[in-house]
């Protein structure tokens, strides 16, 4: 597994709206829980939005195990409710080939994946 966050300076990545994509190749196997998520800016500390999941989460890809099913889902909410939405899809060769993941979010609210 592996974490990559942008600190700082020009390297920073902050996008609110619009495409995010990557190609991948997850593993699957009992106990493993590959995905490809995003978290606000700051957080970690306190920041403007607060701690999850009132700071939001979005996970464009989520396999869990042997991934005959993946999720896509929105987390939000208070401190003391975890609200989420999200959809679910299915893969013939069940998500370890190479393919492309994507969520776009749209001004007015709304995600597709």
């Amino acid at each position: 597994s592996g974490k990559i966050v942008s600190r700082g300076g020009r390297e920073q990545f902050k996008q609110m709206y619009g495409r995010i994509e990557t190609r991948a190749r997850f593993d699957s196997g009992q106990g493993l829980w590959p995905a490809f998520w995003m978290m606000p800016v700051g957080f970690n500390e306190r920041s403007i939005y607060g701690h999850w999941p009132q700071s939001g989460e979005i996970d464009i890809f989520e396999g869990i195990n042997y991934m005959t099913k993946a999720h896509s889902t929105i987390h939000y909410g208070s401190e003391k409710q975890h609200a989420f939405k999200g959809c679910s899809y299915t893969s013939k060769d069940g998500f370890t080939g190479f393919h492309n993941y994507a969520v776009e979010w749209a001004p007015w609210g709304r995600f597709k994946f």
